[in-house]
């Protein structure tokens, strides 16, 4: 399997990402599995459940056990109501389409949804360059806020 945009979540990253918040007895969304290292790192964080998307047929098979539920592949293409039950969408999405796998979980995210989502820095520093990104900007100065992790 080569996939360029396959980039795991380091265990510091994860750690910047997640302790900030209480995940126990929550409801997880990770939109881009990859080999599970969000999916486990929320769980071993008292996560209940850890709902997860992944198109890699070979990741997928890396990710299983108690208290985590595959939705589909292409997190895309998932809809609303699908992960209406998610208290939580942590994510490290594919970095060459960052700004639509973070706009899609905004637009998907019920009432009350936290998003953690971890972009490449290009995504962040050239908001001209494209729809989606033009789109984002105003969301984050709204309603985020923007940890630069260095590289």
């Amino acid at each position: 399997m080569f996939n360029p945009d396959f980039y795991p979540t380091p265990p510091d990253v994860a750690a910047i990402m997640l302790d900030p918040l209480d995940l126990r007895g929550k409801t997880v969304l990770e939109p881009s599995a990859g080999k599970g290292n969000l999916v486990r790192e929320c769980l071993a964080r008292g996560a209940a459940e850890v709902l997860w998307c992944e198109q890699e047929p070979e990741l997928r098979r890396i990710i299983h056990g108690r208290g985590q539920r595959h939705l589909c592949g292409d997190f895309l293409q998932l809809q609303g109501t699908d992960a209406a039950t998610g208290d939580l969408i942590v994510m490290n999405p594919p970095f060459s389409n960052g700004a639509a796998h973070l706009l899609h979980a905004w637009r998907i995210a019920s009432a009350g949804c936290q998003i953690v989502c971890l972009l490449n820095s290009g995504t962040l520093d050239h908001w001209h360059r494209g729809d989606d990104r033009r789109e984002l900007q105003p969301l984050i100065e709204a309603y985020g806020s923007v940890q630069r992790l260095g590289s």
